[in-house]
């Protein structure tokens, strides 16, 4: 998966490179019998290098009932990242490289996507809380 992520992001970079924050959305389906468990090993692994980079899980779920549409993974989280070059050195950092292969040893399939603040449809462009009330 690596491979991938690193192909797709120098397609891209051009897109992204600047100072504004960036979003990964990460969707998790686990590997039956252990997957939930190997990948919590993987967190406390990458906490002190996604701390190093400026990193931090905004937010965390674990899906209760889809209502519309199929989409059921067993977690799903939003990490926020400073910018665009710590992004890039996470794909190649290589205290990084040798805790990844317990991330993908406890996931049976994961959708990964990029994002940035919205704009232009009505919803407030970033978070400056713990809540904000939905926007009028």
């Amino acid at each position: 998966m690596e491979a991938e992520v690193e192909a797709e992001v120098e397609a891209e970079d051009s897109v992204m490179r600047s100072d504004d924050r960036i979003y990964m959305s990460n969707a998790l389906w686990f590997k039956p019998d252990g997957g939930a468990e190997k990948y919590a090993e993987y967190v406390p692994a990458a906490g002190p290098i996604m701390s190093r980079l400026g990193a931090r899980i905004a937010e965390a779920y674990e899906p209760d009932l889809a209502l519309i549409g199929d989409w059921e993974p067993n977690v799903f989280l939003l990490v926020e990242l400073p910018d665009f070059e710590a992004f890039s050195q996470l794909l190649v950092d290589p205290q990084y490289r040798e805790i990844a292969h317990l991330r993908e040893a406890g996931l049976e399939r994961s959708l990964l996507i990029r994002c940035r603040s919205a704009s232009g449809v009505g919803l407030p462009e970033e978070r400056t809380g713990d809540s904000e009330p939905w926007p009028d």
